[in-house]
Order: structure tokens, then sequence, then C-alpha cells
């Protein structure tokens, strides 16, 4: 999942910036600043994704035997 939020931001950021950034109406910024609102938003999605998989991880690892 945090994968594939992060991918959908930089995508989200990549239309941004080919696409919607080419003008220089009032406009076109509106919709560049809701393009890096969205991408924000997926980039967060992304970071607490990783977090929970970090999480998952260390309990994991917690709950093996230590190899000596």
């Amino acid at each position: 999942m945090w994968w594939a939020a992060f991918l959908a931001a930089h995508a989200v950021d990549l239309v941004a910036v080919f696409l919607l950034a080419d003008e220089s109406t009032a406009e076109a910024f509106r919709r560049v600043f809701y393009a890096n609102c969205v991408s924000a938003g997926l980039t967060a999605i992304a970071a607490v994704a990783a977090l929970v998989l970090m999480r998952r991880i260390d309990r994991w690892q917690d709950g093996r035997p230590a190899i000596r």
C-alpha cells in the first residue's frame, strides 16, 4: 500500500508539472495547488503505511528467538 501511494503521489506531481504548469493563469495555478494537495495527502498515506509496515516487521523480529 505504501508503495502504491508513493507512486501515485509522484504521478500526480508529474501531471502537475508537465500538464498543468504550462499556463500562467490563475486557474492553472489553482489546479496546480489542488494537485499538490492531493500529492501531499498521498505522501502522508504512504508515510503512515510505511510506519505500519516497519512496526509489523519489528514485532515479527521481536517474536523470533535470537540467533547465537
